[in-house]
C-alpha cells in the first residue's frame, strides 16, 4: 500500500526501494565524511577532542552517519509518496496536472526541510549563545555551556512548535479539499 490508498505496482514498489535505499546511503556516506571532518578538525583544535575515548570517537562519527541516512531516506520517501498521491488524484480527475510557472508554496518547502531547518536553528541558537555568553566574564565554561544548551534549546522548541504548525495547516488544506461524501480521515 502506497500513498494513501494507492496500490504500488511491483516496478513503483521496486523503484521506490531503489530511490530510498539510494538516498539513504547518500545521506550515510555525506554524514560519515562530515562527522570524520568535525572529528580530525576537534582532534586538532581542542583538548576535548584528544581526551575522548574511542568508543566516544565512533560515536560521535556514527551518529552523524546514522542520522543523515534517516533524514535524506525520509526526505525520498516523503517526496515520492506526495509524487504517487499527485499521480493517483489526476488519474481520477481530482484534480489538475501542476504548471510549470505555478506558484511556490512555501509550506510545502518548510514541510519537505523541517529537519534542516530545525537543526539549523539550534546550531545558530547555540553559536549566537556561545558569542552572547562569551562576554559574561563571571561565568564558568561549564556555566556558559549549559546557559547556551538552555537558549539553543528553547529556540529549537520554538522552531519545531512553527514547522509542527505550518505542517498541519498544509494538512488542513488537504482534509478541506477531500469531497463532502468522501470519509473524512477520523471517521475511518
Amino acid at each position: 500500500m502506497g500513498a494513501k490508498g494507492h496500490l504500488l505496482t511491483s516496478e513503483e514498489e521496486k523503484l521506490y526501494y531503489q530511490k530510498v535505499t539510494v538516498a539513504g546511503i547518500q545521506g550515510a556516506v555525506v554524514g560519515g565524511m562530515v562527522g570524520l571532518a568535525a572529528l580530525a578538525y576537534g582532534r586538532r583544535h581542542y583538548p576535548y577532542f584528544q581526551n575522548m575515548s574511542n568508543k566516544l570517537k565512533t560515536y560521535f562519527v556514527a551518529y552523524a552517519t546514522a542520522g543523515t541516512a534517516v533524514i535524506q531516506g525520509e526526505r525520498v520517501h516523503f517526496r515520492m509518496m506526495k509524487d504517487f498521491q499527485e499521480a493517483d488524484s489526476i488519474a481520477k480527475g481530482l484534480r489538475a496536472p501542476k504548471s510549470a510557472d505555478e506558484e511556490f508554496d512555501w509550506r510545502d518547502y518548510v514541510n519537505e526541510h523541517r529537519y534542516g531547518i530545525i537543526g539549523l536553528t539550534w546550531a545558530v541558537g547555540m553559536s549566537a549563545s556561545m558569542v552572547y555568553l562569551a562576554k559574561q566574564r563571571y561565568l564558568t565554561m561549564s556555566q556558559k555551556i549549559v546557559q547556551a544548551r538552555m537558549y539553543a534549546q528553547a529556540i529549537t522548541l520554538i522552531s519545531l512548535t512553527a514547522t509542527a504548525g505550518i505542517s498541519m495547516s498544509k494538512s488542513d488544506d488537504i482534509s478541506k479539499k477531500i469531497k463532502d461524501g468522501a470519509k473524512k480521515p477520523w471517521e475511518i
